[in-house]
């Protein structure tokens, strides 16, 4: 008897050896929290265990790619404040169907050049992006984004942004003090714009078509635009007019100097070819010279 229960408690002991390392090298559970680290993540589990969102990274990469399964669970959330005032990460991918990009996510996260999504993302809630002053690059238009969020982009970097046609709504100051956002392409399918949602983006150009929503709030803020569906034909670099800027703004295009956005190309192409080519610029350069040249 004595040695049977010598050996059930050697085997006792060693279970509970066992469960305490686990605990401490996998996981912990915190204020009704259930948390693991693993290498550079910590995550937590969320909708009932069914998912992971990755609660904070820990390390010191300059390009990250986002975990996409953790113990047989799918990663389907950034969670708040998970790169919060994180000065090395550059670019951001996201290898998992990631619905959703939580509040502050890169609150002051001022080294972050791109963010690359995915067809899944449809959040990106308060603060997302906030402070991301380097911030360049986000391809939206690639998401299922349906909400651009209160100060989502607020006093970001972002230069040029394409919104998806299942975005319904930009929020009050989604993009406030974007001081370097210089365009901005909004669908029919986005039908509220809040107030002072591009407030001190002194830069801005709103693309959109005619009698949206995009559309009456660029003129109710005097906001400048260009009209989609409406292109000013011969007007290459967007700017109102059309002169021999035009033709060079073309040339330049065509020797990769820079490129140019879905309604610059519509305006260059003049010969109704579907490309900008230098015949699109020496047509130009004709109809100034006074030649009758019809575009």
């Amino acid at each position: 008897m004595k040695r049977l229960f010598s050996i059930l408690l050697a085997v006792m002991i060693a279970s509970m050896c066992s469960l305490s390392t686990f605990a401490a090298d996998i996981g912990s559970v915190k204020c009704g929290k259930t948390t693991i680290s693993l290498g550079d993540w910590v995550y937590e589990a969320i909708d009932g265990g069914a998912h992971w969102e990755l609660d904070e990274y820990l390390g010191e990469s300059k390009n990250i790619i986002a975990p996409r399964i953790v113990n047989d669970k799918m990663v389907v959330t950034l969670g708040s404040y998970c790169f919060y005032n994180n000065k090395t990460v550059k670019k951001v991918s996201t290898s998992s169907p990631l619905w959703t990009v939580d509040e502050y996510a890169f609150l002051k996260c001022t080294s972050l050049e791109e963010f690359e999504c995915n067809f899944a993302l449809k959040k990106i809630n308060i603060g997302a992006f906030m402070g991301a002053s380097s911030l360049k690059k986000i391809n939206l238009e690639d998401s299922a984004v349906e909400t651009i969020s209160p100060h989502a982009f607020t006093d970001s970097g972002i230069v040029s942004i394409k919104l998806p046609d299942t975005c319904v709504e930009i929020m009050h100051d989604g993009f406030s003090q974007c001081q370097n956002l210089e365009e901005i392409f909004i669908p029919d399918s986005v039908t509220e714009i809040g107030d002072n949602a591009f407030a001190y983006c002194d830069n801005l150009k709103i693309y959109c078509n005619t009698n949206s929503a995009a559309h009456v709030y660029a003129i109710n803020n005097n906001i400048p635009y260009r009209l989609l569906d409406n292109p000013m034909l011969g007007d290459s670099n967007a700017d109102g007019e059309v002169d021999i800027m035009d033709a060079a703004y073309i040339q330049r295009y065509k020797i990769g100097d820079f490129g140019m956005n879905e309604y610059q190309k519509k305006c260059a192409d003049v010969t109704h070819d579907g490309k900008v080519t230098v015949r699109d610029a020496t047509l130009i350069q004709m109809k100034l010279a006074g030649y009758d040249v019809d575009f």
